[in-house]
This record gives C-alpha cells, structure tokens and sequence, in this order.
C-alpha cells in the first residue's frame, strides 16, 4: 500500500529526518512519535501527496485521506452541511448514513449548529464522523486525539479498528500510545539530533 525509501525532507535548508525506510501494508498502524518541531507533519503531508521530500523514493497504490489539525470543516457550516459536502465530493450522498453517525459521535443536537460554534472537541468529533463515512484505503491522521475526551479517543480507536478489519491502513502522529489489537503496529520517533529511531 505504501513503500518509503531512504526518504529525507529539510525545512529552510535544515534537515528534519533522514534516510527514513519503511514498508505499510493492509491492516497496518504506522504510529509518528516525536517533539514538537521534529517534523511530524511534514511527514505526513509528504505521506498524502500534499508536498514533496527533500529525498528519496515514496510510492502509494491505494486512495489517502488526510486530516490535519484544522480538519477542513468550513466554519459557517453545520456539522451536517460539512459532512454531506464530503460526500459529494465522492459522489456519493446518504442522508440516513449521515444522521447515524453523528448521533454515533455524540453531535445530534449539534447537527445544525454552524462550526464556529462548537467546541474544539466537538468540531474534532466531526472529524470522527467523516472518518467512519469514508472508503479511503490509506488514513494520514495528524493528533487525532487532540481536543477528544475519553469517550472521543475510544470512537477514533473503534473506527480505526474498523478501517483495518476491513484491509485499511493508518499513519498517524500522535504524543499518547495508541495501541489497537491485535494488528500490527509500527513506532517512528523523530529526533532532530539523532535522526530516525524505532523504525
């Protein structure tokens, strides 16, 4: 699904990480570790397609997805109007399947409510809802468990979990230890002084 060899990427003419080598393959969890500044995002953004590295060789056979921090939610619009825009961007709208999933992550009430308005937790748990409504194979995740309470971080690891029964694979950065059995998961720690570890 995603092949990566001798990968290296310098911001403002400063090395980040180096001759980064790894293989990630269905119902797979390639978890990001590192400072902040050590080049956790840029990482995943290289991963998604969204900028290029400084080196090396990245090849992707399946459909990615990307959140990052800011999620892409238009902030005039309701968790619902940001959902169903999702969706027919893939062509693809069902209303019924939109309604279970916000009730799913606690945002029934919140359905029509315009994102400005919402917690940075609930806004996060629009984020959740997108991810139980998607087919990508391939999810790129940047500290998805930012602004999630307990509840929250046990939905991201339940659709996760989903995502790889199903012959997905997941990339994502996060500081907590995210463990999701019985797949396999690899640990990356980016270290600006001593390169890439735990690869």
């Amino acid at each position: 699904m995603l092949s990566v060899r001798d990968l290296g990427y310098a911001f403002d003419h400063k090395p980040l990480f180096s001759n980064l080598t790894f293989d990630l393959g269905p119902a797979m969890v390639l978890q990001v570790q590192g400072a902040n500044g050590a080049g956790k995002t840029s990482l995943l953004r290289i991963l998604a397609g969204l900028c290029s590295a400084s080196v090396g060789i990245l090849r992707c056979t399946v459909s990615r997805l990307y959140l990052g921090h800011h999620l892409g939610l238009h902030p005039a619009l309701s968790p619902m109007q940001n959902l169903l825009w999702f969706m027919q961007l893939r062509g693809v709208v069902d209303h019924p399947a939109l309604l279970r999933v916000l009730k799913d992550v606690d945002l029934e009430a919140e359905a029509h409510i315009p994102c400005k308005r919402l917690s940075k937790g609930q806004c996060q748990r629009v984020g959740l809802a997108r991810l139980s409504l998607e087919d990508s194979k391939l999810w790129i995740l940047d500290e998805p468990c930012t602004g999630l309470d307990r509840q929250g971080i046990q939905k991201l690891l339940e659709y996760a979990a989903l995502q790889l029964k199903r012959g997905g694979a997941i990339v994502w950065a996060s500081h907590q230890d995210l463990l999701i059995e019985p797949f396999q998961r690899q640990i990356i720690t980016l270290d600006r002084m001593k390169g890439v570890i735990n690869a």
